[in-house]
């Protein structure tokens, strides 16, 4: 996934030209959703914004959205199911004097509850137009993530009768895209071992191949991962960036899906059918694609590593290392020497 930054906030591109969560981040993540950056969870998840929490999850659905060939109205609904199916943490759900006198989630995610915050708070109607005519899918695939209670929506008939998607579409797949997008940010460590860590995986691992059968796709995943010893900063984020392209080119992007992401490692769905094996060849690839990369980002700061000094030019050893075409460097050694003024002694 490609990200970027500017004064304007996030922005996104996707590999297929899809625009539903550039639109998202452009509409709502840089704008009214910012206010969702004061609440901040306990528990769990204590510390993390209720902002980034949302953003965790649209992007697992993002990196999910081929897969499950979601319409762009449906990614569209699945975006706002997630943006509100925490309303029940907002301020004026909680009552003073602790959680136990919150309300209950049930009685904050409400179908006014979410048309209030989606159309007075969150001013939706910019990213999806027609919202308001997907109320109840909104409200159904919100209260499908709930594990423990079952809402009424989910056996009310009536309620799917409500609905604009398609059912076998509302309540099968995009039900448990739901779940598996909760799921993943209960994932706090790449230590598989764990018997947290392996419990979410787990439960994951579990919805995605349930939410494949109910979209009758014949295969299933499971998981793999890379872990790196050593953390070196963005050192080591150039070497999982390596890892990751190199993992999704070898065994295909539908096959091979980086999922989970940690400071130590990623986790990845590998189809089923596709033969694992990692060879001392495949390691040696590895190994040349990231001496490249790091040349690749030496030789774009060339400059940096020529300067004028008060005997001379000074070439760092880092301007060799990054096998530039001898040329580019003695080209910056001339543009340095016609800037450098030189006594006449």
């Amino acid at each position: 996934m490609s990200f970027d930054a500017d004064e304007f906030g996030l922005s996104y591109h996707s590999e297929d030209g899809s625009p539903v969560l550039a639109e998202y981040i452009q509409y709502l993540a840089n704008r009214q959703l910012i206010q969702y950056k004061r609440i901040v969870h306990t528990g769990g998840k204590a510390g993390e914004s209720l902002w980034t929490h949302i953003m965790n999850l649209v992007t697992t659905i993002e990196k999910l959205r081929p897969l499950f060939k979601l319409t762009d109205v449906e990614m569209r609904v699945l975006l706002l199911a997630l943006t509100i199916h925490d309303l029940n943490k907002l301020a004026e759900y909680r009552r003073p004097g602790g959680a136990t006198r919150d309300l209950s989630y049930a009685n904050a995610v409400t179908s006014e509850n979410i048309e209030t915050e989606l159309k007075e708070k969150l001013k939706v109607g910019a990213f999806f137009r027609e919202w308001e005519d997907y109320l109840n899918d909104i409200k159904y695939l919100a209260d499908g993530h709930q594990e423990k209670a079952l809402a009424i929506s989910q056996i009310d008939a009536r309620h799917l009768q409500g609905c604009r998607l398609e059912e076998d579409r509302l309540a099968g797949p995009l039900k448990f895209l739901m779940k598996i997008a909760d799921v993943t940010d209960n994932s706090h460590s790449g230590d598989h071992t764990s018997w947290n860590e392996k419990h979410v995986r787990d439960k994951l691992i579990n919805h995605v191949n349930t939410a494949l059968g109910e979209s009758s796709i014949p295969f299933r995943y499971r998981f793999i991962g890379h872990r790196i010893a050593e953390q070196r900063g963005i050192l080591t984020n150039v070497i999982h960036n390596q890892l990751v392209a190199y993992l999704r080119e070898r065994f295909g992007k539908a096959a091979c899906i980086d999922l989970l992401y940690h400071p130590e490692g990623v986790d990845y769905l590998l189809d089923k059918r596709v033969a694992l094996s990692w060879t001392a060849e495949m390691q040696q690839e590895i190994a040349e694609r990231i001496r490249l990369r790091f040349a690749d980002l030496q030789s774009r700061d060339l400059e940096k590593f020529i300067k004028a000094a008060p005997s001379g030019i000074h070439v760092d050893d880092a301007a060799i290392q990054s096998e530039a075409p001898l040329c580019d460097i003695f080209q910056i050694i001339s543009n340095t020497v016609e800037r450098k003024r030189y006594a006449l002694d």
